[in-house]
């Protein structure tokens, strides 16, 4: 089985760490999220979000990170925050909410220039 978290996660991951260790008694970092492979290219990542609504929270994407975040505490709820650092290659492609799992669909471009290619032998 494939290891996904090597499809996501850079050199830069470990260092990150520093910065969640100082900001763990502002959010909790203890909700449970999982990656799963849909198919060739295609991921998925799930995270659990008790009594939080598609107005609560905020997902945005940069060349290198996708940041999960609830706007505010929700009832009994703590707030919320993730950094996922991805691979140039890995996009959002879409994200949608149901009874507080949030899923996070991604998929991975293969530039055209490192697609394996057909080799004619004369």
């Amino acid at each position: 089985m494939t290891n996904l978290l090597d499809y996501f996660f850079n050199d830069y991951s470990k260092s990150i760490n520093n910065y969640y260790d100082t900001a763990d008694r502002h959010y909790d970092f203890n909700t449970n999220y999982k990656f799963s492979e849909l198919e060739n290219n295609k991921f998925l990542i799930e995270i659990a979000l008790p009594g939080h609504d598609k107005n609560s929270i905020e997902i945005s994407s940069t060349t290198k990170s996708l940041i999960v975040k609830t706007k505010e505490k929700k009832e009994a709820f703590p707030k919320y925050y993730k950094e996922f650092l991805l691979e140039k290659s890995i996009k959002v492609s879409d994200a949608n909410i149901k009874n507080g799992l949030l899923k996070i669909s991604l998929t991975k471009t293969i530039p055209d220039e490192d697609k394996s290619k057909l080799i004619t032998i004369n």
